[in-house]
């Protein structure tokens, strides 16, 4: 299965924010030949979604008061929004469901890191891109294996069976090849890779267990009816690895979902102004 290369600014910011030698002078210069990206940075800086309060009007400024760090975020954050928009005029394959549970997914990981007093949007991003390879099933494969893969059914437990069947590779595994491929972080190629195994992952399971969670939280807003999302609730509270929250001290429970589901909804209310942050 052909892996698509990673677009080439995204490339260079991913190798200068990775370089302890690199100054943000670097990174604004790799940004600056991007008119585009340099807008869509600003407007970032500027938005209260990353808990800023202050004017910023030039891309040093944005740069410095954000991070590197950040800046890769959201980098990656508005390369997986783009890469979604070209893979749908590439294909009549409708996979809508796929793009609102990524989304879905990123606040729900951004809620929750934020509960647990961890960096957010390292979290969003990891949230958007868990599910990446699906994205190049959708890219490689015809829409008759998409629909016998059920690619757009939410909460599907027969999905790995049926990936292996027809491609040789789930979802997941092929997502952290594909991350690990374009050199991202640790912390995203293990979330793409066990978030439906967080306790599989090696060494700290913060991240694929937080996108595990939001995983699940977004499968729940997207239930046509009470008791479709009764159901995945209950298929959820059922898992064998959910001790593992306990690390974290955190008891999963029905009324866990249930004020985590109505906090997740509340922020979806905001869904077309976090997206336009992206464009």
């Amino acid at each position: 299965m052909t892996s698509p290369p990673l677009p080439t600014v995204v490339a260079e910011i991913m190798q200068i924010t990775a370089d302890k030698e690199s100054s943000i002078g670097d990174l604004q210069k790799i940004i600056s030949t991007d008119l585009s990206l340099t807008t869509s940075v600003l407007k970032m800086a500027n938005s209260p979604f990353f808990g800023l309060s202050r004017t910023v009007t030039s891309l040093q400024h944005a740069i410095s008061v954000l991070g590197m760090n950040e800046i890769r975020n959201l980098v990656l954050a508005r390369a997986m929004f783009q890469t979604f928009r070209e893979v749908k005029n590439q294909t009549d394959f409708d996979f809508s469901f796929l793009w609102r549970h990524s989304f879905f997914c990123a606040l729900a990981s951004k809620m929750l890191a934020e509960q647990f007093h961890l960096p957010s949007h390292d979290y969003f991003v990891a949230g958007l891109i868990h599910d990446v390879g699906k994205l190049v099933f959708i890219k490689e494969l015809s829409i008759d294996a998409l629909l016998q893969m059920e690619i757009n059914k939410p909460g599907n437990d027969e999905i790995f069976t049926k990936e292996l069947q027809l491609v040789d590779i789930r979802h997941d595994e092929l997502g952290m090849q594909l991350l690990k491929k374009w050199m991202f972080p640790l912390n995203l190629t293990q979330s793409a890779g066990f978030h439906h195994g967080p306790h599989k992952a090696d060494g700290d399971k913060t991240f694929p267990m937080i996108i595990c969670l939001a995983d699940h939280l977004s499968h729940l807003q997207s239930a046509d009816d009470a008791q479709e999302k009764k159901s995945l609730m209950e298929s959820f509270l059922a898992l064998p690895y959910l001790g593992l929250c306990e690390e974290f001290g955190l008891k999963v429970s029905r009324q866990w979902l249930e004020d985590n589901d109505a906090s997740l909804e509340e922020l979806l209310a905001e869904e077309d102004q976090i997206k336009a942050l992206f464009s």
